[in-house]
């Protein structure tokens, strides 16, 4: 059965949203992304978000390389010595869910990260 209500909702949707299309003019391609990425890794603003999940995460490297940005696993010994500078110099408190690395907890995310990877590309499918 056809609900004018449906039609109406869609139609006021489009206009209220369709003036905001001025903020982002262009469709955002795949070399945006890359050159975004590009700027932001080893930026402040990179290690602004860094310490925010770290805090944020009570020390969880899994929520902080879930939070910030562009990184992957590659990024955890970086992050983590980054986090350990930091908490060392007192301008980062000390949780107990950090810790340095060890070659266990590396080879578990890569793991997981494996697993979800296989997932996404049988989604994809």
């Amino acid at each position: 059965m056809f609900c004018f209500c449906k039609v109406q909702f869609l139609y006021r949707f489009d206009e209220f949203f369709s003036p905001m299309c001025f903020l982002c003019p262009q469709k955002i391609t795949v070399t945006d992304i890359k050159n975004f990425e590009r700027q932001y890794r080893h930026s402040p603003e990179e290690l602004s978000d860094l310490k925010q999940a770290y805090l944020d995460g009570d020390g969880d490297m899994d929520f902080i390389l879930d939070s910030v940005p562009c990184c992957s696993l590659d990024d955890q010994e970086r992050f983590a010595d980054l986090l350990l500078d930091l908490v060392e110099k007192e301008e980062l408190p000390f949780f107990k869910k950090f810790r340095k690395l060890t070659a266990k907890q590396v080879k578990l995310r890569k793991r997981k990260a494996g697993k979800e990877a296989e997932e996404a590309e049988e989604m994809a499918k």
